[in-house]
């Protein structure tokens, strides 16, 4: 099964009920799903990447500063969930999050991989998001989003970059290549490196 579905099947089946009856209020004010760091959240996960950071878990997204509300009533609900499901240890527990799960607040973590505590508003910031950091926070999924506040971040920045952004971005990446490849090659021939010689050409 892979990590995805696993955390989607552990919030739904063990999770999703508990607040529902406990704290059904929450559930109107948050959003949750999984998404962020880890091959899980990418989909390309496999038995052989589990071996780090991997299992059942989700996190939950509130705007900043109402964590001082909720925290007190959301982290004994997270304290009574399984220590493990379907056979693998969950990472709910505080000491098992690493940052990457768990309550998050929305605008914090979408600064933490993009810069910005809201979508790009202009060019500039657009062209300082990493495409790599990009990818990471609008890939996994979103399994619940009442207030819409967390999706309308991710929906602005699924958008992409404006067209002379990525452009830009592009012919950045091919003149770093072209130079490592111009160079790398000569030195791979003396050293006699074929595999080596071929990524340069």
């Amino acid at each position: 099964m892979k990590g995805l579905d696993l955390s989607r099947a552990f919030w739904e089946q063990c999770a999703r009920p508990l607040f529902r009856r406990e704290l059904p209020a929450f559930l109107d004010r948050a959003a949750i799903g999984l998404v962020g760091e880890g091959s899980e959240c990418f989909g390309y996960d496999d038995e052989i990447s589990r071996d780090h950071d991997w299992g059942p878990a989700f996190c939950l997204w509130l705007p900043q500063g109402e964590w001082e509300t909720w925290t007190d009533k959301v982290e004994p609900l997270l304290a009574r969930l399984p220590d493990s499901y379907e056979g693998f240890p969950v990472r709910m527990a505080p000491e098992r999050r690493m940052g990457r799960v768990g309550p998050l607040s929305i605008e914090g973590f979408y600064a933490k991989f993009t810069g910005l505590p809201h979508p790009p508003r202009d060019w500039k910031q657009w062209r300082a998001v990493p495409e790599h950091f990009l990818a990471v926070c609008t890939n996994g999924a979103v399994f619940s989003d009442v207030p819409g506040t967390f999706t309308a971040f991710r929906d602005a920045l699924l958008t992409y970059y404006p067209e002379d952004v990525r452009l830009k971005k592009m012919a950045a990446r091919c003149m770093g290549m072209a130079q490592a490849g111009q160079y790398n090659l000569l030195r791979s021939l003396r050293r006699g490196e074929t595999a080596t010689c071929m990524l340069a050409a």
